[in-house]
């Protein structure tokens, strides 16, 4: 077969969100599916959160399975074989994280071979995780998978001053690495429900801090269709059609805004998101990484003040 010209259409999209208990990854997932797969298309939620992804069955269409234990690779490979064979448009595993390290997941059935030699005990393992993310991604269907993050709490001050416990999240509970297998990797937060783009191949949610919507589902459907839901270039010349003077912001800048953006206080974190989106707005501005430098200096200005003086931000703004 000789080589042709490269052309994206019908990419089979792979999404992984990661988030603490209480992150609203179930959620988030139903409004991703129900965006990707349109009003007509069928969802199907495979669920191992002991029916939790019964939840929002009065607020979304889609059917319903249950994987109990024991969790091993080769159950969660039928359950995508089902789906395929079944033809749904969109299939969330809701969540991946006890292949891993559930009841007769992957860590556990390590645990349980005799001997005392890792190495050959993972030898015996790691084809068979290996085979269940090979399935994952080959899989010619949409499929969505929540992991759970990894827990901790820190300590952070309140509004009153008073330290008090916060769960965050550090990652998910998989193999390490495992995120970057996929079309887009999100975190989110668990108390603002915020997605932050930790892997995006489509380039939609750079520099976007938002809960993930329909909207957005449709956007990364497109993208997956080969329609372009809007470029970075398409929203450069929309900036400059409204007659704003577009020098494209640095790299440190954009660091900056990000780093700010990212801070693990949740109230300075919504505060700033907030303060962020609203700037995007008036500005006429897509995208953060869509500013002029001027503006992005600006916004940098806004953002610290959060955590200086109430009084300077509406003085700033």
């Amino acid at each position: 077969m000789a080589y042709a010209k490269a052309v994206r259409h019908r990419v089979n999209l792979k999404i992984a969100l990661i988030g603490p208990s209480g992150s609203g990854k179930t959620y988030s997932a139903l409004r991703l599916a129900r965006g990707i797969a349109g009003k007509k298309e069928r969802i199907a939620l495979l669920d191992t959160e002991n029916d939790r992804g019964l939840y929002y069955a009065d607020e979304f269409d889609y059917d319903h399975d249950k994987l109990s234990a024991p969790y091993t690779p080769e159950r969660y490979i039928a359950k995508i074989d089902e789906a395929v064979r079944e033809g749904y448009k969109v299939l969330i595993i809701d969540s991946i994280t006890h292949e891993w390290n559930g009841v007769g997941g992957c860590l556990e059935m390590v645990d349980k071979l005799p001997g005392k030699n890792s190495y050959t005990k993972w030898a015996k393992i790691t084809p068979r995780h290996n085979a269940f993310i090979e399935k994952v991604i080959q899989s010619p269907i949409h499929i969505i998978v929540t992991i759970r993050g990894k827990d901790q709490y820190v300590l952070e001050q309140d509004e009153r001053g008073k330290q008090v416990p916060k769960k965050i999240g550090l990652g998910g509970i998989q193999r390490d690495g495992v995120e970057y297998e996929y079309t887009l990797t999100f975190l989110i937060d668990r108390d603002t429900n915020v997605a932050i783009s930790q892997k995006d191949n489509t380039h939609i949610f750079d520099s976007r801090y938002e809960m993930l919507t329909e909207e957005h589902g449709e956007m990364i459907r497109k993208w997956a269709d080969g329609e372009i839901a809007e470029s970075a270039d398409q929203a450069i010349l929309k900036v400059q059609n409204n007659h704003i003077p577009h020098v494209v912001v640095t790299d440190a800048s954009l660091k900056a805004i990000n780093d700010l953006l990212g801070v693990q206080n949740a109230e300075i974190k919504k505060r700033r998101t907030d303060i962020a989106n609203e700037f995007l707005k008036d500005n006429k501005v897509e995208r953060v990484r869509l500013l002029s430098e001027e503006l992005a200096q600006n916004l940098i200005k806004l953002l610290k003040a959060v955590s200086n003086d109430e009084k300077l931000i509406r003085k700033a703004m």
